[in-house]
């Protein structure tokens, strides 16, 4: 193998479940974190046609932000989402069932907490 190869990989660092293989991945490569950056946000919806100086991009930039409390959730998880986009659909498929993975067994108050979080920060927007 050539020794100007690179591989990448992805770790999710909140999926305790391969804590192990992260772990001895961890001791053996390089590691770059690429945390959840607003500024990457605001480009992504920028790229999608959401005016992030609206009250809807604002919406969403503040729901991103506050969500953060709870959930490290990525940037990327809001590239599919244009101006066109059905905004709670969006949510119900995209975001949220990853949210609910991860806390609907254990923590059902914090899911209905970040629902209502995305309902005052977005959907209260809507026309």
């Amino acid at each position: 193998m050539p020794e100007e190869t690179v591989f990448f990989f992805t770790i999710n660092n909140v999926d305790k479940s391969t804590e192990d293989l992260d772990d001895a991945l961890f001791g053996r490569l390089r590691a770059i974190d690429f945390p959840p950056r607003i500024e990457a946000l605001t480009g992504i919806l920028t790229a999608g046609g959401i005016n992030t100086s609206t009250q809807l991009g604002l919406g969403l930039l503040t729901f991103f932000q506050r969500l953060q409390a709870h959930y490290p959730l990525g940037h990327g998880y809001f590239a599919g989402l244009t101006a066109s986009s059905d905004m709670p659909l969006y949510y119900m498929t995209a975001i949220r069932p990853l949210l609910a993975n991860h806390f609907a067994a254990y923590q059902p108050t914090t899911l209905n907490e970040i629902d209502t979080l995305f309902d005052e920060c977005v959907v209260r927007l809507l026309p």
